[in-house]
């Protein structure tokens, strides 16, 4: 297969189809001719061209969408190739110039003259607040100059990741001034294709440190993440070593006089735990003694597709006790892992406004609203359970606001009910009282 022409090399990269696995890739060859070749199994993929891989390269990722189409920018809108065994298949890329976003990242009030921070990385967002996906980055340089290019002309967010590179200062989003903590506040830049699009530098203050120890096996896929005491704001993450040591470094001053700790699971059968104290900065001796689980995952869909940012728990059987929680990714994919033994498993969507669909516990017959009714799923210690997946319902819009004892539009609630269960979708009393706010008899 081969693409135009390119002066560098770009990496090109096959999933399985409808945003599954990773499943080959290479880069196109040395002589600037863009053409590129790998091989995968037979199959269903969608392909995409990766210039952002090259950070010398001024392209446009994107999908393969079909010949002599335009691509497009997400694995759902990808068209699909279809490898047969022993075949060669053609997929043509015709990329698209980008723009360029440059700055630089400063010490903190050394003056006019600045003194630059080496080895930030600088993250291109697509939105603020961890709700995005991340577009590209780069590490600063000796001096503190960055510049990343290949970026959409579109709204994106700026942000200096100390933590991600180790370096102990305060991460910082871009405001046009000196930079801020709070994502909330940070200012969306628009890059112009053509003109680069030059920032004002960011200032970071010197960051504190904790020190710890996680006890076990494995535990460097463990993620320790630190949060201020009072307002949970994130301030920093790391990952253990292998004997278990950790520090955090660039945390910023808590509001209150301390911080709390987190233990997360990573890609760990160790539950989540938190840290029984207040931490104070530069305190050591912040350890855990985790215990270990199972896993269980899935994704799940609603009837535009996967869902991000839903809520995913484990429960105690028969409406018990919440035993652990997660999230699903952008491609609504969740992986949490839970205690051994009994579990019911809940996908509670209200935790993210966007979703406009209804809760469900899981069942392998399509899921239910009732408690008493979850199907259980029984964990194993260091097992995983997959394919345990939701597809929910969108939730009903009733109008006007009501409860149990009013009409609605001079209906009653039973008439009500018996509307919308003749446009083929089944509502119980108890089904609408979960949706919509009311005690049901």
């Amino acid at each position: 297969a081969s693409n135009t022409g390119l002066p560098l090399t770009l990496m090109v990269e096959a999933f399985a189809f409808n945003c599954g696995d990773h499943a080959g890739g290479n880069w196109t060859d040395h002589d600037g001719s863009g053409i590129y070749s790998f091989v995968v199994p037979a199959g269903e993929y969608a392909v995409q061209a990766r210039p952002d891989h090259n950070p010398l390269l001024n392209y446009l990722p994107e999908y393969w969408k079909g010949q002599g189409q335009d691509g497009v920018n997400t694995c759902q809108e990808a068209g699909k190739v279809i490898v047969p065994l022993e075949g060669d298949v053609s997929v043509d890329f015709v990329l698209d110039p980008g723009a360029i976003i440059r700055g630089r990242v400063v010490m903190e009030g050394t003056g006019p003259d600045y003194d630059g921070i080496e080895n930030i990385h600088v993250q291109i967002k697509s939105d603020k607040c961890w709700q995005g996906v991340q577009l590209s980055q780069a590490d600063t340089d000796s001096k503190g100059y960055f510049e990343i290019k290949g970026l959409p002309e579109a709204d994106v967010y700026v942000y200096a990741c100390a933590e991600c590179n180790q370096e102990n200062y305060v991460s910082q989003w871009y405001d046009a001034g000196s930079g801020t903590r709070d994502c909330s506040n940070a200012l969306k830049v628009i890059p112009v294709i053509g003109t680069p699009t030059d920032l004002n530098p960011m200032e970071l203050e010197p960051g504190r440190e904790i020190h710890g120890h996680v006890s076990g096996i494995g535990v460097e896929k463990i993620h320790i993440s630190v949060h201020d005491w009072d307002t949970g704001e994130h301030l920093g993450w790391t990952n253990p070593a292998p004997d278990g040591h950790f520090t955090v470094k660039g945390l910023g001053q808590p509001q209150s006089s301390g911080y709390r700790v987190y233990l997360n699971s990573g890609s760990s059968f160790y539950l989540w735990e938190e840290y029984p104290a207040q931490v104070a900065p530069w305190q050591t001796g912040v350890d855990f003694v985790p215990e270990k689980g199972g896993r269980v995952q899935g994704t799940v869909y609603g009837d535009s597709g996967p869902l991000a940012e839903v809520e995913i728990s484990a429960f105690a059987p028969g409406c018990g006790y919440h035993l652990s929680g997660t999230r699903t990714a952008g491609d609504g994919s969740f992986s949490l892992v839970a205690p051994v033994g009994d579990i019911n498993l809940w996908a509670w969507p209200d935790s993210n406004p966007d979703i406009e669909y209804r809760s469900q516990y899981w069942t392998s017959t399509g899921g239910t609203l009732n408690c008493m009714d979850a199907e259980v799923l029984t964990v194993e210690l260091e097992q995983t359970i997959s394919g345990k997946d939701f597809n929910l319902n969108p939730k009903i819009i009733v109008p006007g606001d009501f409860d149990r004892d009013e009409d609605v539009d001079g209906k009653d609630l039973s008439e009500y009910i018996g509307q919308i269960s003749s446009t083929g979708s089944a509502v119980t009393l108890e089904e609408m009282a979960a949706n919509f706010g009311f005690a049901a008899p």
